[in-house]
């Protein structure tokens, strides 16, 4: 879930603006990020929830 207005409670992951960064944090940063194995996450949904238009 992106949280672009940054007032959601919890533990977030920061991401640059761009579509590599997105992608490569689907791919292999949000467990390194949040210490935990995770389910994989679609780039292509939250690239379109993050507001870009081409999911690449």
């Amino acid at each position: 879930m992106a949280d672009k207005s940054q007032t959601l409670p919890g533990r977030g992951a920061y991401l640059c603006k761009n579509i590599e960064c997105v992608v490569g944090g689907c791919k292999r940063g949000f467990s390194k990020a949040f210490k935990a194995t995770l389910p994989p996450v679609d780039s292509g949904r939250l690239l379109a929830e993050l507001g870009f238009e081409e999911a690449g």
